[in-house]
């Protein structure tokens, strides 16, 4: 049985994606946010991808999950807690492009330090989406997100953070590969990213590949190492 208590945009985006969730082992969680979800970062309500970063902030995990952490859950920090590589275990989260949940105070265990200066900035969807309605095929699986995620790049037009403002309004697909060593100083500096990565793994990337919006274009900013041939 599913319960979701919450707006109803949350909760349609919740029960569709959570047939996936139960199917795929390769999956511990669908989230509702998106980390990199500023209003001058996204573009597509309909949009939604696998990454290999925990999320957190409105999320749902099936009952394996909870059985499988419920004996050692975190005293506190439980985003961290989650995101830690003996409890991830190599598996992914769904986040929408647009975020579908919003913190709106800034009490809590983290004293509000990250809320002037992100998460108060997050979109919050406002546009309503049938997602019982919508292809979701390339969420089913790592694999079929992967061929996704490479038929988008490999057709992608290539871009440097010196280029892409050149490209504005004209709503294309754009690719730009960085140096891990120098994304804080290149790619998060430009786009306003947060620099940090938790366990090794940048905000809402899967594989090293982030996809964003921006100025009317889809943006994938990608590695060296994947995808291959590119």
């Amino acid at each position: 049985m599913f319960f979701c208590h919450g707006h109803r945009h949350r909760c349609r985006y919740f029960e569709a994606m959570r047939p996936i969730l139960r199917s795929d082992k390769d999956l511990f969680c669908v989230s509702a946010w998106n980390d990199n979800g500023y209003h001058n970062l996204v573009l597509d309500p309909k949009a939604a991808f696998r990454t290999d970063f925990f999320p957190g902030l409105g999320w749902m995990m099936d009952k394996d999950l909870w059985d499988e952490l419920r004996n050692r859950w975190a005293v506190a920090y439980w985003d961290e807690y989650m995101r830690r590589p003996d409890v991830r275990k190599g598996r992914h989260c769904i986040r929408p492009e647009i975020s579908r949940s919003f913190t709106f105070g800034e009490e809590g265990v983290s004293g509000g330090q990250f809320f002037k200066g992100h998460l108060g900035k997050i979109k919050l969807n406002d546009v309503m989406v049938d997602w019982m309605k919508q292809d979701l095929s390339h969420l089913a699986s790592a694999q079929a997100f992967e061929d996704y995620l490479t038929s988008e790049i490999r057709s992608a037009v290539p871009a440097t953070t010196e280029t892409v403002d050149s490209f504005a309004t004209q709503a294309k697909v754009l690719r730009i590969q960085y140096d891990d060593a120098q994304y804080k100083v290149s790619v998060a500096q430009k786009f306003g990213l947060m620099p940090d990565e938790k366990e090794g793994i940048r905000r809402m990337s899967y594989r090293g590949v982030i996809p964003i919006a921006w100025l009317t274009n889809r943006i994938y900013l990608h590695t060296r190492s994947w995808p291959h041939a590119v």
